[in-house]
């Protein structure tokens, strides 16, 4: 893409997911990778993670490369009260674009080995603020008729297996919320994209390796930059961007597939219930 024409893509994704984003997850890995593209259009980003240094060392270095606002809040997105709390720091704020990079499930324990009190955690973090914190920005954006939601997802959303009980099930939950809330926001000029994605080259992905001893050549792992520019480039192409290494053309049909299938349940609700 050419100097202007670059420069053109950033004034439209400005205009249309400006002033403020604001970011959860964005201390490393595909979360900060988000935070620094989007910063990259001319964005104004508020970071939110649970570990203050990272998010200070972070915020500090979008300002002096991107000359952009930044502001940041270390909330833990397993508190009950962590959507009250962005909804009292963003009050002032013109959100524009919401992103929510919720971290992995690294303890591969099954359902009956791990405490209630760490499942109720998980549950908390991957769907319950989830949904909060998602109530909370789409409805200020459904006022301005225009926005962007990007949730990160997982493909272990496409189904279960022994020791991803509760990882699976959450997963599985906020991809049918993005994709619901897709047909539901589209007509009111909001976007929504559900990011399904394998293994991804984190840190966090790099130790769990080495303490089992795995190198990571013999592994696939998706890179944060790619993934990060392909959902930001199709937020305006919802409900589903699948990342597929291995497989591309599996991945984009199976995209097209669920979108398919979201707009069937759509139209089939629509004339069971009427409009509203």
């Amino acid at each position: 893409m050419s100097t202007s024409g670059a420069a053109k893509s950033n004034a439209s994704f400005l205009d249309r997911y400006g002033a403020w984003a604001v970011i959860a997850g964005a201390s490393e890995g595909l979360g900060a990778e988000c935070a620094t593209q989007i910063a990259s259009r001319g964005v104004n980003c508020f970071l939110i993670a649970r570990r203050e240094e990272l998010l200070a060392r972070k915020s500090h270095e979008l300002a002096e490369k991107y000359g952009i606002k930044t502001l940041y809040k270390a909330i833990d997105l397993e508190d009950a009260n962590a959507a009250n709390i962005l909804d009292a720091e963003t009050s002032a704020l013109d959100v524009g674009l919401f992103v929510y990079n919720a971290g992995a499930d690294p303890s591969g324990t099954k359902f009956l080995n791990y405490p209630i009190e760490k499942w109720r955690a998980l549950v908390r973090r991957n769907v319950l603020t989830l949904m909060e914190s998602t109530y909370l920005f789409a409805g200020r954006m459904s006022d301005k008729k225009k926005g962007g939601l990007l949730i990160i997802g997982s493909d272990a959303a496409l189904g279960g297996g022994s020791r991803v009980c509760m990882y699976t099930a959450t997963k599985g939950f906020g991809t049918n919320f993005a994709e619901s809330l897709w047909a539901e926001l589209k007509p009111l000029g909001v976007d929504v994209l559900n990011v399904i994605v394998g293994a991804l080259d984190t840190p966090v992905f790099r130790e769990a390796l080495k303490v089992r001893n795995i190198p990571f050549e013999n592994v696939s792992a998706a890179n944060p930059v790619d993934v990060a520019r392909l959902a930001l480039e199709n937020l305006s192409n919802g409900p589903d961007l699948i990342y597929w290494e291995h497989d591309k053309e599996g991945a984009s049909q199976l995209a097209q597939s669920r979108r398919q299938h979201v707009i069937g349940v759509g139209e089939t609700l629509q004339a069971f219930y009427g409009p509203e």
